[in-house]
């Protein structure tokens, strides 16, 4: 999986604010609160199974939903129920 691949599904399906440094840093919101930040690198090749997995534990998912996230099979709404719901069980 491809930095920009990740990029693009952050920036279409999330309300973040961007700071561009040696990594791209997104901070996610959800209601106006802070959620989470996510660090995604400025490289071209695909990443390492460490640095995917650092990103996907960022975006609050599990493998197969980091997929579906990035693959467009889980869509901004879904992303923010699953937000919601860890919302609401206290988990963050």
């Amino acid at each position: 999986m491809k930095p920009s691949e990740i990029r693009h599904a952050i920036e279409r399906k999330t309300e973040y604010q961007i700071r561009r440094r040696k990594e791209i840093n997104y901070v996610i919101f959800r209601q106006g609160q802070r959620i989470s930040r996510v660090t995604v690198p400025h490289g071209r090749k695909d990443l390492k199974t460490g640095t995917e997995r650092s990103i996907r534990n960022q975006l609050l998912l599990d493998k197969e939903q980091f997929k579906d996230f990035v693959n467009c099979l889980l869509s901004g709404e879904d992303y923010a129920a699953i937000l919601d719901g860890l919302i609401e069980r206290g988990e963050l």
